[in-house]
């Protein structure tokens, strides 16, 4: 039960991620080769940033404290406390910035240490390149929770297709706590349309008088590699040209699926894939679906760095930027 109180804390955050921001109180370039004191203050302010919010009073947020246990003194990374439903909590965060994955070892020490420490505080583990296996099987078996910080080395891919598009909207400027510009923030709408059924309507008396196959039907795997010619055999446009066109006048329309129909109205030639051969076509139909995403998405100024925490418990992820002061 103890431990749905971290997942609370982070869902509400998770609400508000979208203004949270990380900095350290230097104006050096961070890299993945980031000094462990480093990446350990890195830590310390975002976790220091998560409580900072009403929902979650905040008492404080240490790095590098030492506390006694039953037995020992421990030193810690970070420490954390603070209140949630009138009842405080403890929690004590490691981070191991390794070139590996954290062993099951080292799971296992830092449950011992939390079994010493008086109250016995809720445990997190944060590390730059993951978990063995045994390592995750320790931490679920003593609610120890687990992430893996990283910096962001390019922004989130936008995904088209080779005939999608996609719309911007600029809603504003994100700003830190202290009032500095770190990003843009964009409303996007990434639109990519998909076809299928395609029908060619061949010529049917030019076709009996000259002789030739009908087109297949089938859906071509590249659109700009059929070849559309007039009488003269001049290159008019790809059937991916009209896919194009069909797409938008659906897009124009407001709707999200139709059965296109395109006609020739002089006469065009479709050069036949893979072969010198013409065949006189009058047009074509086809089934158009646009597959729509609208999202609201950041874009971080070149002076920013980016950083993804992501769970291993659950794969949610919360993403920090992080501001050089200057």
């Amino acid at each position: 039960m103890r431990l749905d109180i971290i997942d609370t804390v982070l869902h509400n955050v998770r609400q508000r991620e979208t203004s949270i921001s990380a900095e350290l109180a230097s104006s050096r370039k961070l890299t993945t080769a980031m000094k462990n004191r480093d990446y350990e203050l890195l830590i310390q302010e975002i976790f220091q940033q998560l409580l900072e919010q009403d929902s979650v009073p905040n008492i404080l947020v240490e790095h590098d404290v030492i506390r006694q246990g039953i037995t020992t003194r421990h030193q810690l990374d970070v420490y954390w406390e603070f209140k949630l439903g009138g009842i405080t909590f403890r929690v004590v965060v490691q981070a191991k910035n390794w070139a590996k994955p954290v062993d099951k070892g080292e799971l296992l020490k830092f449950e011992s240490v939390l079994r010493d420490l008086p109250g016995q505080p809720l445990g997190i583990v944060v590390t730059a390149q993951g978990y063995q296996k045994g390592a995750l099987e320790v931490a679920r078996a003593h609610g120890i929770k687990v992430y893996e910080l990283k910096q962001e080395t390019t922004p989130p891919h936008v995904v088209l297709n080779y005939m999608g598009w996609m719309r911007c909207a600029l809603k504003g400027c994100r700003k830190d706590a202290s009032g500095r510009p770190i990003g843009l923030v964009v409303d996007t709408e990434i639109v990519n349309p998909e076809f299928s059924n395609l029908i060619l309507q061949a010529d049917s008396a030019w076709v009996r008088d000259n002789g030739g196959a009908i087109p297949s039907t089938t859906q071509p795997q590249f659109p700009h590699e059929l070849e559309f010619y007039d009488a003269e055999k001049h290159f008019l446009r790809t059937l991916r040209d009209i896919y194009s066109d069909l797409a938008k006048e659906i897009d124009g329309r407001g709707e999200a699926s139709a059965r296109q129909v395109h006609s020739f109205n002089s006469p065009t030639f479709l050069k036949l894939p893979s072969t010198s051969s013409f065949v006189k076509i009058n047009g074509l139909t086809v089934e158009v679906t646009l597959k729509t995403e609208r999202q609201e998405r950041f874009w971080p100024s070149p002076n920013v760095a980016m950083f993804v925490l992501t769970s291993f418990d659950d794969g949610e992820t919360r993403r920090f930027a992080q501001v050089p002061q200057g």
